[in-house]
This record gives C-alpha cells, structure tokens and sequence, in this order.
C-alpha cells in the first residue's frame, strides 16, 4: 500500500514528470564561437519527452516546449491527453530551464520540468526517454501550474538552473502555508477546467495560467478561490481540494517535506492505493482518530479508526470494517 500525501509525499523534484502522443522533432541549436577557424561539429543529444496533459486528461491541447523564452517545439495530445516530443539537446542549451504549456480554449497548464541538462542526464539514464515514471514534472496539471505560479510570485522568475529549481521546491515542500496556496490554486484550476469556471472573475485572467498566477499574488486568496467556484458548476472550494489532493497523479507533484510527514498528520488528508489500484482516502484527526472512506468524498462519512506513530517512518491504523470486522493496517511513510 502506497501512501501519497496531501502535501505529495512521493513528490521527487519539480524536474519530475510524463506519458506518450505525437511527436515532433526539433534541434536546440548552440551558438557558434567567433573566429576565422571552424568550430567541429556537435553532435546534439537525442531525448525524448513523453507527458500527459491532465486535470483528467485533456485531449487536443496545443503543447510548446520552451527552452528558456524560447519555443522550440510543438504537438498536440492525444485523446488521453498524451503527448511525445523528440529533442536534439545541444550543450548550449542545457543551461536553461525547461517549461511545458499546454493549452485549449481558456485551458492553460504549464509544468517546469526542470533544467535542460538535468532532463538529458536523465534521460541518458533511462535509454534516452524522460516520462512521468523518472520524472513526474512531465505532467502538466493543475497543481504543476500552481507550483510554478507559486514559485514565480516568490522569485520573480523562473529559475534556470537544477539547484535553484530544487531550491525553489524545496522552499514550498518546507512550508505548510505555501503547500496550502498550492492546493488553493489547484482547486480554482479545476474549477474553471472541470467544472466550466470562468478564469476571468480574478482580476484580468483570460485563462487558468494567468488565474494561477494572480491567485499566487493574491492578498486573499480563499476570497479569490470561492470566487471562482462561484462561477463554476462545483458544490465548495473544499471539495475542489479533496479532489486534488485524492487525486495520486496530482498529489505526488504537491512538494513534501517526508522528515515531517509523520509529525503533520492531523488535519491532514492522504490517498492510499493497493496492488490492485483500488484507493482509500484518509483524513488523519486529534487524539489519533482517522476517518476511512473508500473511493468516495471523505465528507459524505466513511467510518472511524485510529493511528499510532511507531516513530520509525511508520505508523499503524485499526478500524472496524462494518463487513469484516477489526482491520489493522501498517503503512509506511
């Protein structure tokens, strides 16, 4: 039984994510150096990229590839939301960030991958291909949108290189007010993605990356997110954030802090999932009482247990099943 954690326990790094489609090829050329010689010739390296573009998947999205500021390729996703593209990485282009766009009509979602560098080791790891497997940033989500949101109010940019990219994670993993702004922002997207809501109720947004990224400047940004559901066929705010945080794909892109995984259970909701894929949620309470609900909104009942922190990166669950009675249940963080 896996645990992800509301706050994405098994978030790797935002330079993780990604899936399959159709594909284009594109070299990232490097600058000549001046001087009468000439230069030999580089042999780029081969990468391919495979992500899904999902809030649930987002079929006929137009994706961009940018290196830095600059577009250098394009596709579009399949009727999963998938989406493949080959690249040619040459060594003046690995520098540079790496971002994908994805967008459809107001839908616009973007993921920073990571530093292009960083991405062509991976990729040299992994028989030349980078996906959401070895790198989760691969997806463009909802909550890959509010991260780099998050991270763009904070620093005015996006970072470039590896280390201010983990940096910058790292910051938001560290800080439970910064995680909370990410689920928030993650919320309205899917509200305007999912349930029909109109990005432009917040300030001047005419899609849900510019809506990303005024709720991350925002000075109320539960006002803000209400606001949005308002406009939306959703029933609150706090479902929207049930249902990203149930949501694995999602979750494990939310930056974590797993040193304190264990210390920040209470108030705290997590998805299990088992071998078979079925999914439980979990909404850790005080004084060691957890409520259970199986593959539906936690809100609507489910049963009571408890848990036990074994101080050992795991802790222990029993409950009463109606149907077969006492459960006990080691997870490990």
């Amino acid at each position: 039984m896996q645990v992800f954690n509301r706050m994405g326990h098994k978030f790797q790094s935002i330079a993780k994510l990604w899936g399959v489609a159709l594909s284009t090829t594109v070299l990232l050329a490097a600058c000549s150096s001046g001087g009468s010689s000439t230069p030999a010739a580089e042999t780029p390296q081969a990468v391919t990229l495979n992500g899904q573009v999902y809030d649930q998947e987002i079929a006929n999205a137009d994706v961009t590839i940018y290196v830095g500021d600059q577009a250098v390729a394009t596709t579009t996703t399949d009727q999963d939301g998938n989406y493949s593209v080959s690249l040619q990485v040459t060594q003046a282009a690995r520098a540079n960030r790496c971002v994908v766009v994805a967008t459809r009509d107001n839908i616009s979602l973007r993921s920073l991958l990571g530093n292009v560098g960083a991405i062509a080791d991976t990729a040299t790891a992994n028989s030349g291909i980078v996906n959401n497997e070895v790198l989760p940033s691969a997806n463009v989500t909802n909550v890959s949108t509010a991260v780099a949101a998050v991270i763009e109010a904070s620093g005015g940019s996006l970072p470039d290189t590896q280390a201010a990219i983990d940096a910058a994670v790292e910051a938001i993993a560290a800080d439970p007010v910064l995680q909370d702004k990410v689920v928030k922002i993650a919320a309205a997207v899917k509200a305007v993605v999912d349930y029909g809501g109109d990005p432009s109720v917040v300030g001047t947004a005419t899609n849900t990356e510019e809506l990303a990224a005024a709720l991350a400047a925002s000075a109320d940004l539960s006002g803000d997110l209400d606001t949005v559901v308002a406009s939306s066929d959703a029933t609150s705010a706090a479902q929207l954030e049930l249902e990203v945080e149930g949501d694995p794909k999602l979750a494990e892109q939310i930056p974590s802090d797993e040193d304190t995984l264990i210390a920040g259970l209470t108030g705290n909701t997590y998805v299990t999932s088992n071998s078979t894929g079925e999914e439980t949620l979990l909404y850790f309470q005080s004084a060691g009482v957890v409520t259970i609900e199986e593959n539906s909104d936690i809100e609507q009942g489910g049963f009571n247990g408890t848990y036990t922190d074994n101080q050992d990166g795991t802790f222990t669950i029993s409950f009463t099943d109606p149907e077969d009675g006492e459960v006990v249940v080691l997870l490990t963080v």
